[in-house]
C-alpha cells in the first residue's frame, strides 16, 4: 500500500574507488516516508515486507527507480556516468520471472546493463542453489553486474564461490569495523586481508562498506582493497549528490 501512495524514496551512497578517490556507482537505498513516523530505514520494514510478500511489489518499484536514476546519470554524465547498484531479496530471486523482470525493466528505462549491478546475499543464493546460479548467470550473459553482499558471514567455500556467476563481493562491514583505529584489531585486519586476496585471486572486485575513518581507508588502500562505501566516503543522500560528487571527482 505504501508503494501506491508513494511513500518510499532512494537515496543513494557513493561506491568509491579507493586508489583515486573517484565514484563508480552508488547504492540505491530505500527509505519509508512513514506519514505517522517519519522517515524509516529499510531496517524498520523490509523483513516484514519478506514476510507478507510486499517485498515483491517494493522490490520492482525500487529497481524501476534505481535504473531510471542511473539511465539519467547515464545520459548526463556519459560513459563513466556511476552504475546503480541494488539489492536483491532472497523472495526477489526466488521468483520465477525474476531475470524477465529485471531485463523488462532495463528496457524500459533504456540503461546499459553494465550500469546495473544487483547486489545478491548468499543466503538468498543458498535457499535454492541451482535456481539462483540458473538465474544469475542468465544476468550476467546480459552484462548485467553482480556482487555477492554481507561476505565474510556466512558459509561460502572456495569451490561454490568459484562456480558463482559474480564480479564482484561486498566484505561485511563486522570486519571493517575492526579497523577503525589506527592500532587495528589484529584478528579483524588478517580476514579482511585474507578475504581481499582470496577474491583477487578469483578475480573479483572487492567492495568494503562501513568506512568511517580515514584509519579504515588507509588500512584498505594498503591491503589493496578496490572500492570503499560508507561516511567516510560519502553519506545516503538524494541522486543530485551522487551525480556532483562524481562532477567534483573529474574537475
Amino acid at each position: 500500500a505504501g508503494v501506491d501512495r508513494g511513500e518510499f524514496v532512494l537515496h543513494y551512497q557513493p561506491l568509491v574507488r579507493l586508489a583515486d578517490g573517484r565514484v563508480r556507482g552508488a547504492e540505491a537505498l530505500v527509505r519509508w516516508q512513514h506519514p505517522e513516523q517519519g522517515l524509516l530505514g529499510p531496517g524498520r520494514f523490509i523483513e516484514a515486507a519478506e514476510r507478507s510478500g510486499a517485498i515483491v511489489p517494493l522490490g520492482r518499484w525500487v529497481l524501476v527507480e534505481a535504473c531510471r536514476q542511473a539511465a539519467e546519470w547515464w545520459r548526463e554524465l556519459g560513459p563513466r556516468a556511476p552504475y546503480v547498484s541494488v539489492n536483491v531479496s532472497p523472495v526477489q530471486l526466488a521468483q520465477a520471472d525474476w531475470v524477465a523482470e529485471v531485463t523488462e525493466v532495463m528496457e524500459l528505462t533504456s540503461l546499459p546493463p553494465w550500469q546495473l549491478q544487483l547486489e545478491i546475499t548468499e543466503q538468498a543464493v543458498l535457499e535454492d542453489e541451482a535456481a539462483a546460479t540458473a538465474a544469475l548467470s542468465a544476468l550476467r550473459a546480459t552484462g548485467v553486474r553482480l556482487t555477492l553482499d554481507d561476505f565474510g558471514t556466512g558459509y561460502s567455500g572456495l569451490a561454490w564461490l568459484r562456480q558463482l556467476p559474480v564480479h564482484a563481493l561486498k566484505i561485511d562491514g563486522s570486519f571493517i569495523d575492526g579497523l577503525r583505529h589506527r592500532h587495528a584489531d589484529p584478528v579483524d585486519r588478517s580476514i579482511v586481508e585474507a578475504l581481499i586476496r582470496m577474491a583477487h585471486a578469483l578475480d573479483l572486485e572487492v567492495t568494503a562498506e562501513w568506512v568511517e575513518t580515514s584509519q579504515q581507508m588507509e588500512q584498505l588502500i594498503a591491503l589493496g582493497c578496490d572500492l570503499g562505501q560508507g561516511h567516510w566516503l560519502g553519506r545516503a543522500s538524494a541522486a543530485a549528490w551522487v551525480a556532483d560528487l562524481w562532477r567534483r571527482n573529474i574537475a
